[in-house]
């Protein structure tokens, strides 16, 4: 899985990056993939490697080139998942190519000695790296492709006045989401899975009187702003638990 690591790794640096400075043209995309060609060459990477490498230099670049806009339409959202989702099947696919993590990044990553991970071996300790990354700002750009895919989020567009959007009406979301899929990630890492379900009722529980203000401001937009929070926040669970499988 080392392949999808450096994928992730690269896919979420240049979505924090992106994330902190909206004007930055291609520089995020191109920091990415840079970070992602430069951790595999330390690790080691050779022969099937190198073409992978330049598969996820391209995922890296194009992601950060179609995701900008791709919030504009559903049609735009679901091409601009596909730009991802196509590459990482493909690469686990392949995964039983890749070489092992080594070199000098294996080196550092072993020697760093962290308690809660040092007994995973170098790829692991990458991979958990790379979760973690991603589980950030990409987690929250896929949970709002997906909302836009599926209607649940008109992007950037309430056409009724005096109605803001669902989004609006639900703050908090993109720290709440990250926060959520870390917490998730951390309990999943140190085995305890299970202590998921305490997030996902304590998210229930914070969210439950701004559905209740909804339902009683607007009763005709309380649907539209359920679904969007039933839709983000089990998109977002999925993204958190797909890490922890990935860490099994």
């Amino acid at each position: 899985m080392s392949w999808l690591a450096l994928l992730l790794l690269g896919v979420g640096v240049a979505d924090l990056l992106a994330a902190a400075r909206p004007g930055l043209r291609w520089v995020p995309g191109l920091l990415g993939a840079a970070l992602s060609v430069t951790a595999g060459l330390l690790a080691g990477f050779v022969g099937p490697d190198l073409a992978a490498l330049a598969v996820i230099a391209a995922t890296v670049v194009a992601w950060d080139a179609v995701a900008g806009t791709a919030e504009s339409t559903p049609v735009r959202a679901r091409r601009t998942l596909a730009v991802l989702a196509l590459p990482a099947v493909a690469l686990v696919a392949l995964s039983g190519f890749a070489s092992p993590v080594a070199g000098a990044l294996g080196a550092w990553l072993t020697w760093m000695q962290v308690p809660a991970i040092s007994g995973r071996g170098a790829g692991g300790i990458l991979m958990i790296a790379a979760l973690a990354v991603a589980n950030t700002a990409t987690g929250n750009r896929l949970v709002r492709l997906v909302l836009v895919s599926i209607h649940a989020q008109p992007p950037r567009l309430d056409g009724r006045e005096g109605v803001a959007p669902a989004s609006e009406r639900l703050r908090g979301g993109r720290l709440l989401g990250p926060m959520e899929r870390l917490l998730i990630l951390g309990f999943g890492a140190a085995g305890y899975v299970e202590a998921a379900a305490v997030v996902v009722a304590a998210k229930g529980l914070l969210r439950f009187p701004e559905l209740q203000a909804a339902a009683r401001s607007e009763p005709r937009a309380v649907d539209e702003v359920t679904e969007y929070f039933l839709v983000g926040t089990f998109t977002s669970l999925l993204v958190a638990l797909g890490s922890v499988v990935l860490l099994a």
